[in-house]
């Protein structure tokens, strides 16, 4: 399957979220717009109250600008972070 399949519908989470079963578990979906995509969402596990996330601080960082693998003046990171962050 290509990552566009033209035939392949893809189901849309409610702002509120919403709960599924996965076997005998019930996980909830929680949309998070724009913390990579517009579509994002996180999982949560209420039983185990684990939460299965990704992309949480996700940036576009300007060629050149990053002298560092990790972040460290997060101030001055957070403007490349709103374009994943704001809805």
């Amino acid at each position: 399957m290509s990552h566009y399949d033209s035939k392949v519908s893809f189901p849309t989470i409610p702002d509120q979220g919403m709960e599924i079963t996965v076997g005998r578990s019930r996980l909830r979906l929680l949309p998070t717009h724009y913390l990579h995509s517009s579509g994002n969402y996180h999982v949560y596990d209420p039983k185990s109250r684990i939460m299965f996330l990704g992309d949480v601080g996700a940036a576009l960082v300007p060629e050149g600008s990053q002298r560092d693998m990790f972040v460290c003046d997060f101030t001055h990171h957070v403007q490349y972070m709103d374009g994943f962050h704001r809805r």
